[in-house]
This record gives C-alpha cells, structure tokens and sequence, in this order.
C-alpha cells in the first residue's frame, strides 16, 4: 500500500519518502502555481512533518502551506504536522487569494517574486525554515511567534525588525548583509530569550547599547566587515563568554564596548582594525583581554589594545582586500545624508596614512584623489534641501506657552550650590557668564554619540556623578540637558533644542544644541555643548538657529568660533558643522514647553510637552507643531527683544 501511494505522487510531482507512519518528508515540485495542494493530497496533507517545495508558488499555495504548518487563513489552528519547511529553490507569484483573510487587518499575499510576504509563517509553530535563495526582503511578521530554532537569513535580504518578534524559541541566527539604513538591530533580537549563538555577516553601522539583557546568549560574532560599531554596546549578558570580529573594522565607537559580562573571558579581532576606541571590559571578572590577531592602525587606549608599530607593516601582507572594503564602504557612504558619510570620510586619512607608510602609491593617489572631490562640495545636498524648502508662516500665534524655571527653584538652587555656579559663570556680562558654563560642561563632559541612556535621574548632578562613576561620556541630549539647566540655575532662560532632518521618519540622527536668552543682545543665542560651538554673523553678532538656518538659506556669510571642537580633537569649521550637519539638522526644531532640571522623565518623554517649528506645508508628526517662527523665538516673560 505505501508503495502504491509513493508511486502516485511520483506522478503527480511528489516525491515523499516515509520515515515511520507518523513521521514523513516531502519533496514537491510546483510547476504551475497554485497547485501545491492538489501535488500534495488531501488524504496526505496532515501526515507530513518536513516538506521540500520547489518552482513558483503563489498565495493559495502559501494558504495551503500554513495549513499543514499548523495554522490556517483565518489564524486558527489545524491538523497540520509540518515543523520543517525548505523553501530554497521557490519563487512567488501573486496569483491566488490572500493567504491570511480572517480580519481585514491580517489580509497578507503575494507583494513580489523575490519577496517572503508579509505574516507568511506567522503563529505557525515551525521549528526550520530555509528561506529561498534569491530572496531580496523578508516581510513584516513574515516569521513571527513561530517555533524556529535556528534560522540562517539570504546573505542579500532586506529584513524589517519585527520580523522575528515572539520567537522565544530560537537559539542560533544568522542575520544577513546590514547597510547604514538597517539601525533598529536592536529591536530585531528584542524577545529572543532563548538566543545562544548570533552570527552577523557584512554590517555597516551597530549602535550603542544594541545588545543588553539577553539571557542566553553565549557567543557573539561578527564575521565579516563591520563599518561602525559604537561603544557602550554590550550590558548586562549574564551568560556571554565570546566576542569575535573575524574581518574588517573601520571604526569603533567610546572607550567602554562591555560591561557586566561575568562569563565573558575574551573579545578576538581576526582582522584588520582601522581605528578602536575600545578599553578594557568593565564588571567582567573572567575577562582576559583583547586577542589581537590583525593589525590596529590606530587606538584610543593602547592600554587594552595597542595600536601595531607601522614598522611591521608589508604592501603584500593582506592590505589589498581591507583597503578594497574599506574604499567601497566610504564611497557608498560619503554622500550620505544622515549624518553617517562623516564617519566614512573621516577614515580616508587613517587609510592614506597606512598606504603611504607600505608603499601602496595607487590606494594613496586614490585617498587624494577622493579628498580633492569633497573639498567645497560637501554639504552642498544638505544645503540645496535646506534652500528648496518653504519660508514660515507667521499666524500670530501665542500658545502653548514656553516656560522657564526661576534660579529661586529649590532643585535649581541645589545645582548652583553643588557646581559652585557662580565661580564657573564668573562676574562678566551675561555673554561671557553663558560662554563660560558652556566651555565647563564641554571640559568636563566627554561627547559620546553611542552611549546609552544613563542609569540615573536626567538632573545636571546625577548626569556629572554618573559620567565621573563610570568614567563614561554622553550623547548630545544629555549634555544639553545639563547645560540648559545649569544656565536656568545662573538665572539665564535657556531651551535645549532637538534638530532633525527633512526625513526625520527615517534618519534617527539628529543633534540636541541649547539657546540662552541674553539680556544685552535682546535675543537667543546658538550654544552647542558637544562642540563648544556658537555662531555669529560677519559683524561677530551671536545668532540663534533660525537666524543661522535663514543665512544657510540665502548664501548670507556666518561664522564659527575658532576653537569649535569634538572633545578636543577635531576642529570644527563651518563648512563641515553649519554647511553640512547641521544644515541637515535645521529642518525640524521642537523644543519642550518646560525649561527645568530633570526635564524629561525616566521613559525620556518630557515633563511639559513639545512644540516643532517646521517650515509651511510640511508634515511632522507632533502634538504642538507651528510654522510661525516669530512665536517659537519670543523673548521669555518679562524680556523684550531688540
């Protein structure tokens, strides 16, 4: 009898073996789509645990293919036995009904031929799955609240982050090629509390604090090029004991990368690293050190890795593929317009430096030649952007009011007290007393666009104590929180300013700067604590940001304070910091409604609320948007502008 029904699905294009009378696999070839249940059977469809499909198959087959995994169009449960799943040589076609049509808000199909669509194994509790080869996107909850274990993404697919969301059954991933655009990897592994083995291929950019919490992961690696990795990225891994990067680095972020690993004995760098500024593991007893298999150009803290002497470096001695990665990874993303192309072109030096010093005349030539290109020409997308945009609308408006807590504020006076304000401020005018709080929190602050939010509550103090505990640094917004709030403590009304860009729904980078309202200029004025920077106009008159962003647009001359610096490091001009960032970064203004210590609360939402200053007949979503910028600069109460 079994060989009479492996005969006939032979000649129905299905091949089935038989393992026991519970347990069989399937091959299936669908030559014409739409037919996978007719190739299958329906005597046989609920017998089968592993099935093979092969050919183009569209949404009925996807239907019938949820059916004997378990689930059906309407999200109910079946007799279906499949737990394994190949799907290697499939294509799609949109022939068909939607696969999922139980509520109008889970109507799922076929979208493209290379595409796995949207829900396609969701609630299927499938335990593999091997995606199609040429897959080029793996769509919405395409895999979520399944049972995989393991899972090894299409080396060239496009995955969204809540493609695996629920899967707290699997063990080992691999993830696929991730560009700049890919930044949310950290709510991608989000729910994975099975997870002991995460491997990443080619990844252009990881942000800080992208692996915390994860309570069974043991083995994390990287095995090829990695663009930017930021620093304060791994927290809290109770049960990592490995940290490998087996190719590439181009950069990485601030000085602490782990903390609190109590397994975690080494970190391995198989590869060429261009520059680190990684230190030492920080709360990890078992922790050996950096194994250092490559060469280092370039490190921060040679206490825990030394950069490797230039003596020892040859022309043939495997330069020619690190150099080749390195020079596409800048070209894709010189250009770029969220603020990423800053890290790419600030790494043509460190690769100029090296080929000079083995002898690669062509690669250094190549390095010159690219610099000459951007000289003069950088910025100049963000700029026509900026110019291309509509003016603001002026509407009379007078609502919601912006307010500012009064130096009296016990908190406030409390910050006073505990900084020695007055000391710091010094007995000038009110100009020199903002420049010298901002010059003390720029000294005494290290700028770190990658750490993570602070364990503590967002007051000037907590923010100081927990950056001297952990000797750590902080991003923009924290640092222009305690600026805001050590200028309202000296009695000068002050906002901290989010800055973002036209595509502000898909470019996460932004800048946090600060206004202080001076009495004898009648006006706000530009401070940016991350930079020590302010801007002025040819006369040296200080300016604010809309003043700044209205002379971007017409051509008008500004000017850049001399010593404009990243942590003492890198001059800023006003080429690269005006012309360029933060021309970017005058699209969207907001600032919050309530100017005080601890600003915002401990789920970073603001005590008060937020008002955006956009230009006419943009969208923005916000509770308080406005394009009348005569409101958005009013003087605070009680002063009058001149």
């Amino acid at each position: 009898m079994e060989g009479m029904r492996l005969w006939m699905f032979l000649l129905l294009g299905c091949v089935m073996s038989v393992s026991s009378v519970e347990a069989k696999k399937a091959v299936v070839r669908v030559k014409h789509p739409g037919t996978l249940s007719k190739l299958v059977g329906e005597r046989n469809k609920y017998r089968i645990t592993d099935i093979t499909v092969r050919g183009v198959i569209n949404n009925d087959d996807i239907r019938f293919l949820r059916d004997i995994c378990g689930r059906g169009a309407g999200m109910e449960t079946t007799g279906g036995k499949v737990r394994s799943v190949n799907l290697r040589d499939v294509e799609f076609s949109k022939g068909g009904q939607p696969f999922l049509d139980g509520q109008k808000a889970y109507r799922a199909y076929v979208t493209s031929e290379h595409t796995v669509p949207d829900c396609m194994f969701f609630m299927c509790p499938v335990e593999n799955i091997i995606l199609p080869v040429h897959t080029d996107t793996v769509g919405h909850w395409a895999l979520s609240r399944t049972s995989l274990r393991t899972l090894d993404f299409p080396r060239e697919a496009y995955i969204h982050s809540n493609v695996l969301t629920d899967d707290s059954m699997l063990t080992e991933l691999t993830l696929p090629v991730l560009s700049w655009k890919d930044r949310s990897v950290r709510r991608l592994l989000e729910g994975l509390k099975s997870l002991r083995k995460l491997v990443f291929r080619d990844v252009e950019y990881i942000s800080g604090g992208t692996f915390e919490r994860m309570p069974a992961l043991e083995e994390l690696t990287f095995s090829g090029f990695v663009g930017h990795i930021d620093g304060y990225c791994v927290n809290e891994m109770p049960r990592l004991c490995s940290i490998r990067f087996d190719g590439t680095v181009m950069s990485t972020g601030g000085s602490q990368f782990v903390k609190d690993c109590p397994e975690l004995e080494n970190i391995v760098f198989g590869g060429t690293v261009f520059r680190t500024c990684y230190g030492n593991a920080v709360n990890c007893p078992k922790f050996k050190g950096y194994i250092v298999m490559g060469r280092v150009v370039s490190s921060e803290c040679p206490e825990a890795i030394p950069a490797t002497p230039s003596a020892s470096w040859g022309k043939a001695d495997g330069w020619a593929e690190a150099f080749r990665q390195a020079e596409e990874w800048i070209l894709r993303n010189k250009y770029n317009n969220e603020g990423f192309g800053f890290i790419a072109i600030s790494k043509i030096p460190v690769i100029e430096k090296v080929a000079g010093e083995i002898g690669d005349t062509a690669m250094y030539a190549r390095m010159e030649a690219m610099k000459e290109s951007l000289e003069g020409t950088e910025g100049s997308t963000h700029l026509e952007t900026l110019k291309l945009s509509f003016p603001y609308r002026r509407t009379g408006q007078c609502t919601p009011v912006i307010g500012y807590a009064y130096p009296s504020d016990s908190l406030l006076c409390r910050t006073r007290d505990y900084f020695n304000l007055d000391s710091i401020a010094g007995g000038g005018d009110d100009i020199s007393r903002i420049k010298n709080i901002l010059y003390w929190v720029h000294d005494h602050i290290r700028h770190d666009g990658g750490s993570p939010r602070p364990d503590c509550r967002l007051n000037a103090i907590e923010l100081y104590e927990v950056c001297r505990r952990e000797n750590r640094g902080l991003n923009c917004r924290f640092m222009a929180i305690m600026l805001n709030e050590m200028l309202l403590a000296e009695g000068i009304p002050a906002r901290y300013l989010t800055c973002q860009s036209r595509e502000w729904r898909t470019d996460p980078d932004c800048h946090v700067i600060n206004v202080a309202w001076s009495t004898s200029l009648g006006k706000w004025v530009w401070m940016d604590p991350s930079f020590a920077a302010y801007a002025s106009d040819e006369n040296g008159v200080l300016l604010h940001p809309g003043e700044v962003r209205e002379r971007l647009r017409l051509g008008l001359p500004l000017l850049l304070n001399e010593d404009a610096n990243w942590n003492h490091k890198n001059k800023q001009t006003v080429d690269r910091y005006l012309k360029d960032y933060m021309a970017k970064n005058l699209y969207v203004i907001s600032a919050n409604t309530l100017n005080q210590s601890e600003p915002e609360g401990a789920s970073a939402h603001p005590q008060g609320t937020s008002v955006s200053l956009v230009p006419d007949k943009f969208h923005f979503r916000g509770k308080y948007v406005t394009s009348d910028d005569e409101y958005f600069w009013r003087p605070p109460a009680g002063q009058a502008a001149r």
